[in-house]
């Protein structure tokens, strides 16, 4: 059986008003339907702002390696490493913006 503490932690039924104090989002249960064109302008104004969140995958060392080494060309004022990356993720839900 599960601590009180958190229970009450994850119970998606607990409104707050504070900011911080948010409940987890049930992204893919959404019903509205939101367009790639709607996504990629968001992306847009959050890359003019500088919004960022870490989001940590695992993947072979030697891709890693890859892109590391053509992170370093590219180099870290352009981006580096993570623009390639998001680059990859945009043009790939381009091609198949059925699974938005």
């Amino acid at each position: 059986m599960a601590k009180p503490q958190f229970k009450k932690a994850v119970d998606t039924n607990i409104k707050t008003d504070l900011p911080t104090l948010r409940q987890p989002e049930k992204f893919m249960e959404r019903t509205e339907q939101i367009s790639w064109s709607e996504l990629e302008k968001q992306i847009g104004a959050e890359t003019e702002t500088f919004e960022r969140e870490v989001f940590s995958v695992n993947i072979e060392p030697t891709v890693k390696k890859v892109i590391q080494k053509a992170g370093n060309k590219i180099g870290r004022n352009k981006g580096g490493s993570r623009e390639i990356v998001k680059e990859a993720i945009v043009e790939y839900f381009r091609n198949h913006p059925e699974l938005i």
